[in-house]
This record gives structure tokens, C-alpha cells and sequence, in this order.
């Protein structure tokens, strides 16, 4: 094995679980910081174009994101596993993915522009041409940051959002207000994930292995191969899209854009909570891909304890959301955007129970069972649609609940298929008795009056906290944490 693999190989001397904390740490401190700085920059850019203005804004990013999908082709997940168990076949890989996501970049591209023209009230053409932008930067980023995952390289994706966090939260604060509008705020935001992506690439060619010569005579046989084993990933990518970015798109064309401000304001405001859970199921998935094949009990017990933390820690933080959301929202973007609480109530456990959908989705994928994976995500977005379809057409409060339903269907219909899939000795009693303090923290959010006074608001919440923390410590004391 020459140099570049060696490299690219996580270390042997360092044990699992500490090779998982640091990926895991570098993932999660670069979200917290980026999270914090992006706040900074979201009040800015709210207060600026008001909730009608912010709603175009995200219409555009929500276009973009559809598009990244569609042309994305569901590779990511088959970059990261192969990168992971064969390091030495990552130059190829790299270049045929690049190769398949630019060549259907410029259709979907077309397609943004098609339907800028058929609904003009909800993508204005003006805006198209940043959609188009942002696609392109996205998909550069989105590819090269899983080759990066794959060779268990997370700290140059942390780098590289960080460094791009500052200049955004530096830009949007020091251009003065009435430069921003919509239209250059889309366009500075596209250009900055473009020259992210970039930036990115330079730092991941350094370490990508080339045990073999890069053939470009196999490109093409190289992108089918890639293209056929990411189809089961890809149809449940497209329906990932019609169930999570879709609703924003219903939601601006049943309501109206400022609904699309008024929603999107809540989902960044729980941007952190949402990414504790991404972040660490991204680092687990190389993690369980292996060990599915090397360790099959291992596999199971990780997947316990990432359902029993995101249970626990989630019927928290959502519960102390749920508590100040109201002062949250006034303070930081003002009384125009108040129907922003309203809806936060329903996203914080919407946010929840989608993270424990993603851990039985990687679980499942991560154990090459993506094919009833697939059929479980078709399912549950038939059940989804008409749910936020109604919920669209009474604004942003109503979708947040619809969504919220629609996944508490999903978790319920999986699990049986779910636990089925496992090694034998999944022990379900303990995930039973966190769903259960789950439920009971749901039921008491919805008991609670609206009207309780933040005298009284404020000590719960601190009580949470102090519980909270104490668990964490006895759980951590326990080797709770460890994946050994």
C-alpha cells in the first residue's frame, strides 16, 4: 500500500471509538460554531427583506436543494461506503460521480428555468439564474465532502464551513441594508458555495489515494457501475425531496411567500438541534458500514445507543424549545415574524422524530438492505403528501403540523420493519422505555397552556437542564458513549 493510502487510512494506532469522537467533533464544533455565526447572519438577513423577502430567499434555496437532488443522482451515500472500504478506488470514483452530477446538472438546470416560467409567483425568472448558481456549488461540495467522509477526512469540511461562516456573517453585516436585496443576497450566497466547493477540492485531492493509475478509457464504464449501484439511493433520495423540500414549494404556492419566510425562520432557529443529529449520523454511517461486515454485534449495540441518545436528548432540547419559543422569535426578528412560534411548536418534534427515522434509515443502508429502505421511504411519503398538502393551504403553522404527523406515522410503520432487520439480541426494551419518556415529553408540551407565564417557564426549564446534564455525566461515567 503506497503513501497517499496509508494517508488517507484512518491511523491504526488509534482505537475506534477515539477515531469516531474526533470525526465526531470536528463535524459537530464546526456546526456549532457555523450555526452561531449563521444566526448572526439570519437576523440580519431577515430583518432586511422581512418575511415576504426572506420567502423568495429560501424559495431559491429550497429550488436549489430539489435540484441537487435530482442531478445529484443518489451517490453520496455509495461515495462514502466504497471510499470507506476501498480507499484505493477513490480517484476514480471521484471523477466519474463529478462527471454524471455536471452532465445532469445542466438538464435539471433547464428544468429550474422551465418552471421559473410556468410559476413565476413562486420562483420568479430573475431568481432562477442564482438557483442555477447555488445547484452548481452545491453539487461540487456535495461530492467532494463525501469523498472526504469516506476517507474519514471530516476536519477539511469543518474547516472549510467555518472559514465560509465568517466571511458570509462579515459580508451581510457590513454591506450596507439597502444593498441587500433579494437578488444579491442569492447571488453572493451561490458564489460563496461555489468557491467553498473549491476550496474543498483542493484540500481533498492532496490525500485521495491513487494506488492505481485514474484509466479516463473507463470513465464511462466506471459512471455506470456508480450509477446503478446509487439507483435504490437515488429513489429514496427523489422521494426525501418530494417529502421535505416539496412542502416548502406547496406551501408558498397554496399560501404565499411570506408563510415560506415565517416557516423557514423556525426551522433555522432549530438549525442546531437538527444538526447535532445529522452530524452524528453522518460519522456513524462509515463507521456502521464496516462494522456491519467485521462486527455484526457491534453494529446492533451502536444502533441502540444512538436510538436511546437521540430519544433522550432530543425530548429535551425540544422541550426547552417549546418553552421559549415565543421570546426567542420577538427578540430576534421582531413582531413581524410571530407566526414563527406558532409553527416552531410543531417543528422541534418534527425535528426528533426525523432523527430517529435517519438512524433507522442508515442503519438499514448501512447493512446493503437499502432496497427495503426504499420501499419504507415510498411509503411514507404516499403518507406525507396529502397530510402537508392540507396543512400547506393554512400557512406555516399548519405545514409545521402536517409535517410533524406525517413523520410520527412513518416511525410507527418502520419500527416493526425495523427491529426485524437486526442481529438477533436487539434489546428493545430499553429503546421502548426512551420513546416512552419521548411521548410523555409530546403529550406534556401539548397540555401545557400558551399563556403560562416565563416566571414560570423559565424554572422548568432550568430543572431540564440540571437533569439533563446529570444523566449525560452518569451515562458517559457508564462507558454510554463508548463504541467499543
Amino acid at each position: 500500500m503506497n503513501e497517499a493510502v496509508t494517508q488517507a487510512l484512518p491511523p491504526t494506532g488509534i482505537s475506534t471509538t477515539r477515531r469516531f469522537i474526533k470525526n465526531w467533533a470536528y463535524l459537530f464544533t464546526s456546526s456549532v460554531f457555523c450555526q452561531a455565526l449563521g444566526m448572526i447572519s439570519l437576523i440580519r438577513v431577515a430583518r432586511v427583506l422581512a418575511p415576504a423577502g426572506y420567502g423568495y430567499f429560501n424559495i431559491v434555496q429550497t429550488t436549489a436543494g430539489m435540484a441537487l437532488i435530482i442531478a445529484g443522482l443518489g451517490m453520496r451515500n455509495v461515495i462514502i461506503r466504497d471510499c470507506a472500504r476501498n480507499p484505493e478506488n477513490t480517484k476514480a470514483l471521484y471523477t466519474a460521480s463529478l462527471f454524471l452530477r455536471f452532465l445532469l446538472s445542466f438538464v435539471v438546470g433547464m428544468g429550474i428555468i422551465l418552471y421559473a416560467l410556468l410559476s413565476p409567483r413562486v420562483l420568479p425568472i430573475s431568481l432562477s439564474g442564482f438557483a442555477i448558481m447555488l445547484l452548481i456549488g452545491q453539487m461540487m461540495w456535495d461530492t467532494t465532502e463525501s469523498v472526504s467522509f469516506g476517507l474519514q477526512q471530516m476536519e477539511f469540511s469543518s474547516r472549510t464551513n467555518t472559514i465560509g461562516s465568517i466571511i458570509w456573517v462579515l459580508w451581510v453585516w457590513c454591506v450596507p441594508a439597502s444593498v441587500l436585496s433579494v437578488a444579491v443576497i442569492s447571488f453572493s450566497f451561490a458564489l460563496l458555495q461555489i468557491s467553498k466547493a473549491i476550496l474543498l477540492g483542493r484540500q481533498v485531492n492532496r490525500v485521495i489515494p491513487e494506488a492505481r493509475p485514474l484509466d479516463r478509457s473507463h470513465l464511462r464504464k466506471d459512471a455506470l457501475s456508480l450509477m446503478i449501484a446509487s439507483l435504490p439511493f437515488y429513489w429514496m433520495m427523489l422521494l426525501e425531496t418530494v417529502s421535505h423540500g416539496l412542502p416548502v414549494l406547496i406551501l408558498a404556492q397554496r399560501s404565499n411567500p411570506e408563510q415560506v419566510g415565517l416557516f423557514n425562520v423556525g426551522f433555522r432557529l432549530l438549525n442546531p438541534l437538527r444538526l447535532l443529529f445529522l452530524t452524528s449520523t453522518s460519522v456513524l454511517y462509515p463507521y456502521l458500514s464496516n462494522a456491519k461486515v467485521e462486527n455484526p454485534a457491534q453494529y446492533m449495540k451502536v444502533i441502540e445507543k444512538a436510538l436511546k441518545a437521540a430519544l433522550v436528548l432530543g425530548s429535551a432540547c425540544a422541550f426547552l424549545v417549546f418553552l421559549l419559543r415565543v421570546e426567542v422569535v420577538s427578540l430576534l426578528f421582531g413582531e413581524k415574524y410571530g407566526g414563527s412560534s406558532d409553527a416552531m411548536a410543531y417543528q422541534c418534534w418534527f425535528i426528533v422524530l426525523l432523527a430517529i427515522q435517519y438512524i433507522f434509515g442508515i442503519s438499514l443502508l448501512a447493512g446493503d438492505r437499502q432496497r427495503l429502505w426504499a420501499i419504507l421511504t415510498t411509503v411514507y411519503t404516499i403518507i406525507i403528501l396529502p397530510i402537508v398538502w392540507f396543512g400547506a393551504g393554512h400557512g406555516a403553522t399548519g405545514l409545521a403540523a402536517g409535517m410533524a404527523v406525517g413523520v410520527a406515522i412513518s416511525v410507527i410503520f418502520i419500527w416493526p420493519f425495523f427491529k426485524k432487520s437486526l442481529p438477533s439480541g436487539f434489546q428493545s426494551k430499553n429503546v421502548t422505555r426512551s420513546f416512552i419518556v419521548f411521548g410523555i415529553a409530546i403529550l406534556s408540551s401539548w397540555l401545557m397552556p400558551n399563556n403560562i407565564s416565563l416566571v414560570i417557564r423559565i424554572p422548568i426549564a432550568c430543572i431540564i437542564l440540571f437533569t439533563l446534564a446529570i444523566l449525560l455525566l452518569k451515562e458517559w461515567k457508564k462507558g454510554f458513549f463508548s463504541l467499543t
